[in-house]
């Protein structure tokens, strides 16, 4: 209720306070975006941002197939899942194997790099796979061959499974090579009971990327990052702004957009 969001945002707040950060970020869900008139009251918060959720609902079919996703996306989508499952692929389901690790990282890293973004570290997959049980994640390969065309990582928590890592080798984009990972993954997310399909967040700028997801049958759900400096941060900010990734690796530390 509102009153315990109060308190927890108040000690929130005070925590950071305690800490002398440059910046804290406090990230809402889509589901506490009612109560977003309390975060503002307590957390006071200097600048924001925004990202569109988007989340598919999957029925719970313990007999899922390949159908079950068909009917759940939409008809682009579906031709292409159509042309996927028309390729000689097959499909690799791996835990803990150090190969199936070291093939999504190098697709991860090969596919950020050619759009010009920078690929998460080799220490954030090792953090992975240290901290998350085996039994809450997998890694989906779709192999041509021997070669590794295509990676997923997921992960799995009650009804909620999480699209967390996607990679695809470039020379197999065409030949739909993610989409049947992604279509595999649903079936066995609809044989386990998981009908929350989490794409996560997507910045607005993002359209092609939103329209993707829309495809795989997403609907939209808005949450927000709020900000909170220490005086004088901004202005710090502004005078490094092409440093600050580097000064602040992996932090979400202030909207760009308003630098």
């Amino acid at each position: 209720d509102d009153e315990a969001r109060k308190a927890l945002l108040t000690a929130f707040r005070s925590w950071a306070d305690q800490l002398e950060a440059i910046s804290t970020v406090l990230v809402t869900t889509p589901a506490e975006e009612v109560a977003g008139a309390v975060y503002d009251a307590v957390l006071r918060p200097d600048a924001g941002d925004d990202r569109i959720g988007q989340v598919t609902q999957l029925p719970i079919c313990p007999d899922a197939d390949l159908e079950a996703v068909l009917v759940t996306v939409r008809q682009k989508t579906r031709n292409l899942v159509r042309k996927a499952f028309g390729q000689d692929f097959r499909l690799v389901e791996a835990t803990d194997d150090p190969e199936a690790w070291r093939a999504l990282e190098s697709l991860h890293a090969e596919g950020m790099r050619a759009k010009g973004a920078t690929p998460k570290p080799p220490t954030d997959f090792e953090a992975m796979r240290r901290c998350v049980p085996a039994a809450a994640r997998r890694i989906w390969l779709t192999m041509d061959g021997d070669r590794p065309a295509a990676a997923l990582l997921t992960l799995h928590d009650g009804d909620t499974t999480e699209y967390l890592v996607p990679a695809v080798d470039l020379e197999y984009r065409s030949r739909q090579a993610l989409s049947f990972v992604i279509a595999h993954a649903m079936v066995a997310a609809m044989r386990a009971g998981r009908p929350q399909w989490n794409w996560g967040g997507t910045w607005r700028s993002q359209t092609s990327l939103h329209h993707f997801k829309r495809g795989w049958g997403a609907a939209d759900a808005t949450y927000r990052y709020l900000v909170r400096t220490r005086p004088g941060a901004v202005a710090r900010f502004r005078t490094h702004r092409a440093e600050l990734t580097a000064m602040y690796p992996s932090f979400f530390v202030y909207p760009f957009g308003l630098l």
